[in-house]
């Protein structure tokens, strides 16, 4: 039987993030959200599934743009404390080459901005582009300065343009204190994957989801992208079509640090297929992998997990991901609304982002990608996983009987037992394609139904069916490992072996209550009797004999002789009658 139990981690990030920073929204008793540069959240990059967020996280997923044409650009921020912004203002600026100008602080805070490619060759030149080098709090350069004036003090954000082609490049900011912080844009002119290589121990592209690629795709078809709440059945809530307005919403509406609208001039979002109108399919992207599995689900529970219902990306094999199928909450007083997000670019801006995960493959990956039914979109990528577990890969078993719960500690003889192996990786998140092996000892004391062998699916479960059959008042150990992975302790299980079956109690009401016998052929109705609680309860037994096509029946105050139900067989039919609510414990299948 496969369960149906839903993956481990799976979250709406977008409704988690709306949640975690609802507390933040503008109110009486609720401060501003700041942060200084080199404390958690102190510089994003847009778009971003996850960015960083002010005093409470660093940037998550990188920004994902194309290298080139429509889309093509990047809003990076800088938060400070104003409090930092006045100690931190020691010189009078910086000179072209990001030293420190000599002389008298001169009252604005400045940030020195270095772009350099990080993928595929560290520390080189990159095409890519800042609008400013180096920008100052409410500077023309800072584009929270809307009309002169400067819409968000102790925030500075500049542009970012795309140029380099398929290529990863770091940004990093430093304040005239020497404090500095970097942040990932990846730029994406067809298909790539980064890192192509994922080897054992190698410092991964996101802290803690080692053994992951991310793979991004550029539509070569986009167009505006044009949102109309209303037409999709949102009236009222929402929906950016630019990266301001994007900025806006998530460190102004919901953190309380921006007016609405406070960074300008627009720079304009695009999606797959854009303004097409009655045509989804042009939306979205069709992604396919030879080996690992195509997620999302590792980045859902970074850098914490947060556990929120209502998420479920495709995963396998083969996914289909819109370009950004995302509609932002209302904003406040209005009702969050929780929508799905799998785009790990968090945005339509004409290019598609998602991850491959190793399992326990080995070898080159070839990753697919196509936009829609186009013919002549199909591009392709590659991740070589070396051998060896990556370290936040590495997987842990645990086991559970039927619907994931407890497995007993006391089992009868002949009593079929549902065992499930869950395989999961380091960020709790289910792995699949692992074989599971499992044995007993004594080798005598239990038999496999099915198989000793399974592999996990895409939840992460192996499921195995075991027979007891030693003596009573002996124990079986059933121990499980995972193949491949010698190194990783094998999860165990001890049951004693006992003439009491597993019970179960079930419920009775005042009446008659129609029971369905689990207790094995020939047991006597005083046996059943004696398990009805409280024992005073009991009024009557009663079981149909088809035989004679009369009612057999046993109560416990009757007279002798009265009573003609002696015994009970398995799956039969019975009533058991109570004067007042009581449970009759029964064998538990």
């Amino acid at each position: 039987m496969r369960l149906g139990f839903r993956k481990l981690g799976i979250v709406c990030l977008v409704a988690a993030v709306v949640l975690t920073l609802g507390v933040f929204r503008p109110g009486a008793d609720t401060p501003t959200a700041e942060a200084d540069i080199w404390t958690p959240g102190g510089l994003i990059a847009l778009p971003s599934f996850f960015p960083g967020l002010p005093g409470l996280t660093d940037q998550v997923a990188p920004a994902i743009i194309p290298a080139s044409g429509p889309g093509s650009t990047a809003l990076i921020g800088v938060f400070a404390d104003p409090l930092d912004l006045w100690l931190g203002d020691f010189t009078n600026g910086f000179n072209p080459d990001c030293s420190s100008k000599a002389g008298p602080p001169d009252g604005i805070t400045q940030y020195c901005f270095q772009v350099e490619q990080a993928y595929p060759t560290a520390g080189g030149s990159t095409a890519a582009s800042l609008s400013s080098r180096i920008c100052g709090d409410g500077l023309t350069c800072d584009l929270t300065v809307v009309g002169g004036v400067d819409n968000a003090p102790g925030v500075v954000v500049i542009t970012l343009a795309g140029g380099g082609k398929d290529q990863m490049v770091t940004v990093t900011a430093t304040d005239e204190s020497g404090q500095s912080k970097s942040v990932d844009v990846v730029m994406v002119q067809t298909m790539l994957a980064v890192p192509p290589v994922v080897e054992p121990g190698q410092t991964p592209l996101v802290p803690g989801l080692e053994g992951i690629a991310l793979v991004g795709y550029r539509c070569p078809d986009v167009g505006a992208a044009v949102f109309d709440a209303a037409a999709v059945g949102l009236p009222g809530v929402f929906m950016p079509s630019t990266l301001g307005e994007m900025f806006d919403w998530i460190y102004g509406t919901l953190m309380g640090i921006v007016p609405v609208p406070a960074v300008g001039p627009a720079v304009n979002l695009y999606r797959c297929g854009g303004d097409t109108v009655g045509n989804s399919l042009d939306d979205l992207v069709a992604f396919q992998t030879d080996l690992g599995q195509l997620t999302i689900q590792p980045m859902l529970v970074v850098p914490a997990p947060v556990f929120v219902p209502g998420m479920d990306c495709p995963q396998g094999k083969s996914v289909s991901v819109v370009d950004a199928n995302i509609t932002w909450p209302a904003a406040p007083p209005g009702p969050p609304v929780a929508i799905q997000n799998c785009d790990l670019d968090g945005a339509p801006n004409g290019t598609v982002g998602y991850l491959v995960q190793r399992t326990a493959d080995v070898g080159v990956a070839t990753i697919t990608g196509q936009q829609g039914g186009m013919a002549g979109s199909t591009r392709q990528t590659n991740v070589n996983f070396l051998a060896g577990p990556a370290a936040g890969l590495i997987p842990s078993i645990m086991l559970f009987g039927e619907g994931l719960s407890a497995l007993p500690t006391a089992v009868s003889p002949l009593t079929q037992l549902e065992v499930t192996a869950l395989v999961v990786n380091q960020a709790l998140n289910p792995v699949g394609g692992i074989t599971v092996s499992c044995s007993v000892d004594p080798v005598s004391g239990a038999f496999a139904m099915v198989s000793d062998r399974d592999t996990t699916g895409l939840e992460g479960m192996a499921e195995f069916q075991l027979i007891p059959t030693g003596l009573p008042g002996t124990e079986v150990t059933l121990s499980c490992s995972l193949d491949g992975y010698p190194d990783i302790p094998p999860a165990t299980h001890t049951f004693s072996l006992t003439l009491q079956p597993d019970l179960e109690a079930v419920d009775l009401v005042a009446g008659c209550n129609p029971i369905a016998s689990t207790w094995p052929d020939g047991t006597g109705v005083k046996a059943i009797a004696a398990g009805v609680a409280p024992e005073d309860a009991l009024a009557s037994i009663w079981a149909f004999d088809t035989a004679t096509g009369t009612w057999l029946g046993y109560s416990p105050t009757a007279p002798a002789g009265v009573s003609d139900l002696d015994t009970v067989d398995r799956l039969d039919a019975i009533f058991i009658c109570v004067d007042a609510d009581a449970t009759v414990s029964r064998p538990v299948i």
